[in-house]
């Protein structure tokens, strides 16, 4: 009974439900004695071990960011390719429209019917703006899913409070 060694009672705190910042004791925690090992750890051996712990927790924050990311930039590029088809589609289709009801006006002399005509051309037009505006954010997306894929991705993200002290040191 001699060699087992004394065990030091921890109180464990808590707080209450309605006052956070109250801490009161709820029960005790039976801790045992300090053994040899621990005690021939230095404080630098500790220090260490709680730098590698954080590393190892910066990585696995970082890696489930990447894939977080990936799938989020999947699912917006499949999104963006698909409504890139029916913009390309819709242009075509609006462009033609245009171009016919055009030329019947012009042909029997209906000048509101003219612009009509002209009226689907512009939203054929900006159909074929939105396209491009598309395409450039997916092939931004690709960019990243190939960073990723090669593991040079770092997340560009614009933080708002960023911007606003560039805004404020130009004042």
């Amino acid at each position: 009974m001699e060699d087992e060694p004394a065990e030091i009672v921890v109180p464990v705190l808590s707080d209450i439900p309605h006052r956070p910042y109250i801490p009161i004791l709820i029960e005790p925690v039976v801790v045992p004695q300090m053994n040899s090992d621990l005690a021939a750890t230095t404080v630098s051996d500790i220090i260490i071990n709680v730098k590698d712990d954080s590393a190892n927790k910066i990585k696995n924050i970082l890696a489930t960011n990447q894939v977080e990311d990936l799938s989020r930039f999947i699912a917006k590029r499949a999104i963006l390719n698909k409504c890139t088809m029916y913009f390309m589609y819709g242009s075509y289709v609006f462009q033609s429209l245009g171009i016919f009801v055009t030329t019947v006006a012009t042909g029997y002399n209906l000048p509101e019917l003219t612009w009509v005509g002209i009226g689907l051309n512009m939203v054929s037009a900006l159909m074929i703006v939105f396209e491009k505006i598309n395409v450039s954010v997916s092939t931004k997306f690709m960019k990243d899913i190939q960073a990723i894929k090669a593991g040079t991705y770092v997340d560009e993200g614009v933080l708002v409070n960023d911007i606003k002290k560039d805004e404020d040191s130009k004042k």
